[in-house]
């Protein structure tokens, strides 16, 4: 598989996950900062396709996307597990574009 199908298999897996509602995320999120590692998994998998499209469309062109996904994915992990965050999606997106700025 070339790294273009290994994109497109990912992403298409990606998708395959809901997006939570709003009160589903805030529970879920609760769970995961009280030691719930299945609802830190269903969290992580909601976001799985907004992180690797935000990471496709902040890195530049010459960069490896699946790198620049990789990167995302682990700034997601740690994101989510900062219990001091009630808001993920919008540090989410500050905490992705640093990471992948800051290898391009």
């Amino acid at each position: 598989m070339d790294r273009k199908e290994l994109l497109e298999s990912y992403l298409a897996e990606a998708a395959t996950y809901s997006a939570l509602r709003r009160n589903q995320e805030r529970e879920l999120l609760l769970n995961s900062h009280g030691g719930d590692k299945s609802a830190l998994r269903k969290l992580m998998h909601s976001y799985l396709e907004l992180i690797a499209l935000l990471a496709i469309k902040l890195t530049p062109e010459e960069r490896d996307p699946i790198q620049a996904i990789q990167e995302a994915n682990v700034a997601m992990w740690e994101v989510l597990q900062d219990a001091s965050v009630d808001e993920p999606v919008a540090r989410l997106f500050e905490t992705v574009h640093r990471a992948v700025s800051a290898t391009s």
